[in-house]
């Protein structure tokens, strides 16, 4: 699921493109952060269909530079039955993100 605060005016991404975000990323149980980009002070920067969980790469698909969204990811689109890192397994995410641009 995925609630869009703020529509964006530009493209919409395909996959392999590079897409610039700003995100912070919460577990849904409760609130705490797992991870954020502003730790190195840029945008994170990831290739769309790939090296993101599946949850990451459909919402993206859906969104247009310069949106701004929360996405709640089920744990079958995030990380499965898996550990990843200080994220238990069946973690059901929540992520804010700003979609900064598709990087040409």
């Amino acid at each position: 699921r995925m609630v869009v605060d703020k529509e964006g005016n530009g493209q919409k991404p395909t996959t392999g493109e590079l897409i610039r975000t700003h995100y912070v990323g919460r577990y849904f149980t409760n609130g705490d952060i797992f991870d954020q980009s502003d730790q190195s002070g840029e945008p994170y920067r990831f290739m769309l269909g790939s090296g993101v969980i599946s949850g990451w790469s459909l919402a993206f698909a859906e969104l247009k530079e310069g949106s701004s969204a929360t996405l709640y990811i089920p744990s079958g689109l995030g990380y499965g039955q898996a550990q990843y890192g200080t994220i238990p397994a069946n973690s059901i995410l929540i992520f804010d993100v700003d979609f900064v641009r598709i990087e040409k």
